[in-house]
């Protein structure tokens, strides 16, 4: 490995570099496997979640979990601003979500405002941190012109078939 240090360089600094040329060596040799989310070491995953700008980060993730934001933040960002962003960042919550946007409806809804429809297992939505991060998630997604209702749902089934449908509505407007 050719030296890096300029020629004017201290006795210091070419020691060190003697001491840490294998190291050096090392890293240069593993650089390309810090930009690849299924090779990189799970302690360095957060740091490369931060430079692809993964829009939604939790510690509370699997290692899988954290690999599969990073490797879907490129097209993420490609997509954002549109409806198939905001679906896409819904299915992570494991949750039937519907969305129809405003010429869906009869009579239409003011412009650009949609609506989401929540409909999950009895987890969905259960508390306060769920729908503020499912706030987060929208809010970055789509696009900035657009306003929405969220309308979250549980439904509720039993072995013998009785079907029930609770719809407690959480109306949260995006920003003017």
């Amino acid at each position: 490995m050719a030296s890096l240090l300029p020629s004017n360089a201290s006795d210091l600094e070419r020691a060190l570099e003697t001491v840490f040329r294998d190291v050096l060596a090392d890293i240069e040799g593993s650089a390309r496997l810090f930009y690849q989310p299924e090779r990189c070491p799970a302690d360095l995953l957060p740091w490369l979640g931060w430079s692809v700008s993964v829009d939604e980060w939790s510690d509370q993730w699997t290692e899988q979990q954290r690999r599969n934001a990073i490797a879907d933040a490129i097209s993420d960002h490609r997509r954002k601003g549109s409806r198939l962003a905001v679906e896409n960042a819904l299915q992570r919550f494991g949750a039937s979500v519907v969305l129809k946007e405003w010429w869906q409806y009869q009579p239409v809804l003011p412009v650009h405002t949609f609506t989401i429809d929540i409909v999950g297992g009895s987890s969905t939505g259960s508390s306060i941190t769920d729908l503020e991060q499912i706030k987060r998630l929208v809010d970055s997604k789509k696009p900035l012109r657009s306003h929405y209702i969220i309308t979250v749902g549980t439904e509720l089934n039993n072995s013998m078939a009785i079907t029930g449908r609770s719809v407690p509505v959480i109306i949260f407007r995006g920003n003017f």
